[in-house]
């Protein structure tokens, strides 16, 4: 595999992969997109980011494509979230659809939450809270800490499952596990309102604290 960022200062990551990027490797071309959509080394820009995921793309549809499956979910991922955003291009619903659904043959968790927003909030597609909420699990199960929290805040409110205090506890406790302040901050109210749980105030305002 090509050099890595994470693993080079900026600077030199930088001109590698400008270079391998001039030589038509599209590696290098979704490293760029990264720094720039993070960034990192450069001014961030999401336009930029965009210009040379979209350079990536046309690489694989041209037959030249030497991306692992990780950076193929990092592509289309990121390239579909930032059409469905509207991120550094023109907001296109049916263009992140296609990108979402293609990124979740790779990346289970990052781009089955955003295809799992598209159904919630009825983006190009009609409002399917079922199909949302099926999307937002295999993203939880796959380590994704908002889609926790996406099935807490379905199986507290009883949205389009039947409600359930212990599963709403069980995956904000997960989410909280991984820093989620809105998972400590369910938590709180749960022990605050005696929800599954007995109530304890004292809890309650741990977790109020740390949410904050």
């Amino acid at each position: 595999m090509s050099k890595d960022y994470r693993y080079y200062n900026v600077a030199q990551a930088l001109a590698y992969y400008e270079q391998s990027a001039k030589q038509k490797d599209n590696y290098g071309m979704v490293q760029l997109g990264l720094l720039y959509n993070l960034g990192l080394g450069v001014t961030q820009s999401y336009e930029k980011a965009n210009e040379w995921y979209l350079k990536a793309v046309q690489e694989i549809n041209d037959n030249n494509n030497n991306l692992d499956d990780e950076m193929l979910g990092i592509l289309y991922n990121n390239l579909g979230s930032n059409c469905l955003t509207g991120k550094g291009i023109e907001q296109n619903y049916d263009d992140a659809l296609f990108l979402l659904n293609e990124a979740i043959k790779y990346d289970k968790e990052s781009a089955s939450r955003n295809l799992g927003d598209m159904y919630y909030y009825g983006q190009g597609v009609e409002i399917d809270y079922a199909k949302a909420f099926e999307l937002y699990e295999i993203a939880a199960n796959a380590g994704n800490t908002q889609a926790m929290d996406d099935l807490g805040f379905y199986y507290k409110k009883g949205k389009n499952v039947p409600q359930d205090y212990q599963k709403a506890f069980e995956w904000f406790s997960q989410s909280a596990k991984q820093n989620s302040t809105y998972g400590m901050f369910q938590l709180s109210m749960m022990y605050e309102s005696g929800q599954y749980v007995e109530k304890d105030y004292q809890q309650s305002n741990i977790y109020y604290q740390k949410s904050y």
